[in-house]
């Protein structure tokens, strides 16, 4: 076996027969809400020619914490849609990724779960309280030594929320990124004052179906736009 490079060329309508890796999430995204067979794109590829040369960086290591909690049922289809925006961004780039569903109990697949797994734990529902699960995050980073990014979709009304903060600012001291998403449906302004205090990046999302995904999508496109690039010589 020997590797190839192949390189986009037009695009043709995605469907639920082919699979999700090729979904070109940017494009289908810019006419709204993606519907199968409707906006869904992706594109045919072929081999490169010569005269092209491939460069490529290690691609960064991202957690995704998906909060399924009873006060995010309103807009749960949103931020599972955005987790999975993450989630196909780091797959693409080749980023090993863990997902974390939490509510009062938490499910985990962690960086050796299949792909399959992770993609159906994005689409379950709890709907019970609020524990951050902060002790899984940290044993997660402790098997890769590398600097990872922790993005968290929430609406922040986390009821350990005193104990989760010293757990994420040692995150932080250790040279993680801790990006929150946060939504607003019940207000938590009192967690989210303390979490402003500690170094941890607040995206403010005031209306799920039109922001959430496009910030998920700026979220992944700035951690990955450097991962794999192509020089052409003219």
């Amino acid at each position: 076996m020997r590797h190839t490079w192949s390189e986009a060329t037009y695009p043709i309508d995605w469907t639920p027969e082919d699979d999700i890796e090729d979904l070109d999430i940017d494009s289908t995204l810019e006419d709204g809400a993606p519907i199968p067979e409707l906006n869904t794109v992706m594109w045919i590829k072929r081999k490169t020619s010569m005269g092209s040369v491939m460069s490529s960086e290690s691609s960064p290591s991202v957690i995704i914490v998906l909060d399924s909690s009873k006060s995010m049922m309103n807009n749960f289809d949103h931020a599972a849609i955005a987790a999975f925006i993450l989630l196909i961004s780091a797959r693409k780039s080749g980023g090993k990724t863990a997902i974390i569903n939490f509510s009062t109990k938490y499910l985990v697949a962690d960086w050796k779960s299949s792909e399959r797994v992770k993609d159906i734990l994005l689409a379950i529902k709890m709907g019970e309280y609020t524990i951050l699960p902060f002790h899984v995050i940290a044993s997660l980073l402790e098997r890769l030594n590398e600097r990872v990014f922790i993005n968290i979709i929430t609406d922040c009304g986390w009821q350990n929320i005193h104990e989760a903060l010293p757990q994420l600012n040692e995150i932080i001291r250790q040279g993680h990124k801790v990006t929150i998403f946060h939504l607003y449906g019940w207000r938590y302004d009192k967690n989210l004052t303390l979490l402003d205090k500690e170094g941890i990046e607040i995206i403010r999302i005031t209306d799920p179906t039109h922001e959430l995904n496009k910030l998920a999508l700026d979220v992944a496109s700035r951690i990955y736009e450097k991962s794999q690039y192509t020089y052409w010589f003219s």
